[in-house]
């Protein structure tokens, strides 16, 4: 790693432990150690598979893996993007590779990497917008701004603006009018911060700090507009959707609010969001996906002149700290500093990775276009898709088995069974990016010219979908990602190229493991379709009940029970009251839960099965080093549980683990068998 941090932080936010409760009876989790926290196991550290089954198969790797410079956590996922880099580096670092696409990533490394131009413009560049912001007098002149789309980079930050699948008609697109941007993590903290508030916070605050100041305000005069805007930001957040709300199983019904535009403006009160839309672009589609009414009317009592400072200090505040790694390498590296200090990292990503991690964030896919035709095989997609089929079958078993189902519920899952599309590895069809045009360094470009530029071609692309009917071979992840996901609203699942190579894989070849993490990755997905999010959605990928009554009471029940087990669950000894959001993390849970059930049918069907292999290989799949400041950031904010908890919290569940361990009462692993979770 080239970069070297030249400047020191001070952290204004400290985390201070709780005092330690002594536990008066053992609970699920006690026996396991925090392994995803780097340095919470070691070379010495006594464990074993019996009492914490994650820590004891990496421990090897959790003991000797450093974070890399730059990184705040790094996991199996990471290695593999280790090797999905170094791949796609090659291809933009390839001189025989002529097409457009080619050019564009070419043209954007470049950008990035020319540190003397950036240095030399300093904040010239970004200047402009700053400028634009500062010279707003009135609500008239901010409305105008905010429908400029070559002076604000921000969009109509107020009420996000974009397209997608309608969720009462999926096979077209409608318009998405989102809640605003802000900085800190939930609604909620703006009254009583979290400790991840606090992180989001103290980030934002001193970042947005440096940055107004390099664009010519004095210290007092940057603190006061941060000052502004959280203040700005504290009067709309009555007006949010909470974190509770976000995690219910009611939410998907709470923003599926359908309105025209003249319906919009009969709500919007002194917010014109109806004249905006129509003044970007968006005012052709025949109605609108409102998500949060309640917001577009109380905003109105809001966007007055009266206020217009505090919104003023709202937008210079984001903006600054949208520009933050666009600027020079001052900029970059004291924006690094400052993430290090409150996120516990240290060091500096290379340069190199520095550029490439631009051109995959914003020309992911004429980057996956090159990516494709280079690396992708037909015979890996085909491997995927045929266990994927396995897993469909055995899930089809498990649905017409499932006896507190009533046969309508029942015959309505697994119609969505079979109707839901497979794909893999190679995508069906290829973005265009023949419209997108950039100028080189020696031309006279910029690196925020070309944010700038591929700003508006991307909004240009969701505007001509409007009034279309939904392309279902346009995946929304590039391939050349390592992840997968599900979508109900077009009732279908994605496996990424990147999932399947080493060292996730090492040997696809091997069946147990390519069971572990392909069998399991594609049965998460499917499980997603009926976790308490997807079975809001039908066959069809529209929103629509297809559950009697008693069928999903039962259900809510179930999945009830899933959330009691996680909020048991306190994953800090030294923070004993911060335990597992259940509610938050319940639909991935589920799905990690639910996805074992097939692959476990599967592997019985094979004699001589190897149950070690496949369950250290999901385990591996799962291992993970982070800072503390991370690790709890995720706790508080991310839908995902911590990773050891996706082998030990699930494991746990599965008499085959038992049997090949021979876990027996008092050890760390054990769950009596009335407590046992099942959902399906």
């Amino acid at each position: 790693m080239s970069c070297v941090v030249t400047m020191a932080v001070e952290c204004a936010f400290v985390l201070t432990p709780a005092a330690k409760v002594e536990a008066t009876e053992k609970s699920i989790g006690d026996s396991w150690i925090e392994s995803d926290i780097k340095g919470n196991v070691t070379k010495d550290t006594v464990v074993n598979y019996k009492d914490d089954f994650s820590a004891a198969v990496n421990k090897e790797w959790l003991s000797t893996t450093e974070l890399p410079d730059g990184y705040t956590r790094y996991c199996a996922f990471d290695e593999n993007e280790d090797v999905m880099r170094e791949r796609k580096l090659s291809l933009i670092h390839d001189s025989s590779l002529k097409s457009h696409d080619a050019s564009l990533v070419k043209t954007l490394y470049d950008l990035v990497g020319d540190l003397s131009s950036r240095n030399e413009a300093g904040v010239s560049t970004a200047m402009t917008y700053i400028e634009a912001v500062k010279s707003i007098t009135s609500t008239d002149e901010l409305t105008e701004f905010l429908m400029n789309a070559d002076m604000n980079p921000l969009g109509i930050c107020f009420s996000t603006v974009s397209t997608g699948e309608s969720y009462n008609d999926a096979t077209r697109y409608t318009v998405y009018v989102d809640e605003p941007s802000y900085f800190l993590n939930y609604p909620e903290d703006y009254t009583d911060m979290t400790a991840t508030g606090k992180m989001y916070y103290d980030y934002d605050q001193r970042l947005s700090n440096y940055l107004l100041q390099r664009f010519g305000y004095t210290e007092k005069e940057a603190e006061e507009i941060f000052d502004g805007a959280i203040k700005f930001e504290s009067m709309m957040a009555p007006y949010l959707y909470t974190s509770a709300e976000k995690s219910s199983v009611e939410f998907m019904g709470m923003i599926d609010n359908v309105y025209t535009l003249q319906e919009i403006a009969a709500i919007e009160g002194n917010y014109p969001i109806s004249e905006m839309i129509v003044g970007t672009g968006y005012g052709q589609s025949s109605d609108y996906m409102v998500v949060n009414p309640d917001f577009i009317k109380h905003f109105g009592e809001l966007y007055t002149n009266k206020n217009i400072g505090l919104i003023k200090d709202y937008l210079l505040a984001h903006e600054a700290v949208f520009f933050a790694d666009m600027l020079d390498r001052d900029a970059y590296e004291t924006e690094n500093a400052i993430s290090n200090s409150v996120y516990g990292g240290s060091g500096m990503v290379s340069d190199e990775e520095n550029c490439y991690d631009v051109v995959n964030s914003y020309l992911a896919w004429p980057l996956d276009n090159l990516y494709v035709d280079k690396y992708c095989t037909e015979e890996r997609k085909d491997k995927v898709i045929e266990c994927g089929e396995e897993v469909r079958a055995y899930y089809r078993k498990m649905l017409e088995g499932e006896t507190w189902l009533s046969e309508e519920t029942r015959a309505a899952a697994i119609d969505k069974l079979d109707k839901m599309t497979i794909h893999a590895v190679i995508p069906e069809k290829q973005y265009d990016y023949s419209g997108l045009k950039l100028t080189a360094t020696a031309d006279g470009g910029t690196f925020i010219d070309a944010v700038m530029e591929m700003a508006k071609f991307e909004n240009q692309r969701s505007i001509s979908k409007i009034g279309k009917t939904v392309d279902a071979d346009e995946w929304g992840m590039p391939t050349s990602m390592v992840n997968a996901y599900y979508t109900p609203l077009l009732n279908a699942i994605y496996i990424m190229d990147g999932m399947t190579v080493s060292p996730m894989l090492d040997d696809e070849n091997n069946y147990e493991e390519f069971l572990a993490v392909i069998g399991t990755t594609l049965g998460h997905e499917i499980s997603h379709a009926f976790d308490t999010n997807g079975t809001q959605f039908d066959a069809y990928g529209n929103m629509v009940n297809w559950w009697t009554d008693d069928d999903y009471s039962a259900y809510i029940g179930k999945t009830q029970k899933v959330v009691d087990y996680l909020n048991s669950i306190t994953p800090f000894e030294d923070y004993p009251d911060m335990s597992v959001d259940g509610e938050l993390v319940k639909t991935e849970y589920i799905a990690d839960l639910v996805s074992f059930k097939p692959v476990i049918a599967i592997a019985r069907q094979h004699e001589d099965f190897n149950w070690d292999i496949f369950f250290q290989a999901r385990a591996a799949m799962w291992r993970m080093v982070a800072t503390e400041e991370k690790e709890i950031s995720q706790l508080q904010s991310i839908e995902h549980p911590l990773d050891y908890l996706r082998v030990n919290a699930i494991y746990q569940q599965y008499q085959e683990f038992y049997d090949t361990y021979d876990i027996q009462p008092g050890d760390g692993m054990y769950l009596a068998p009335a407590d046992r979770l099942e959902v399906w």
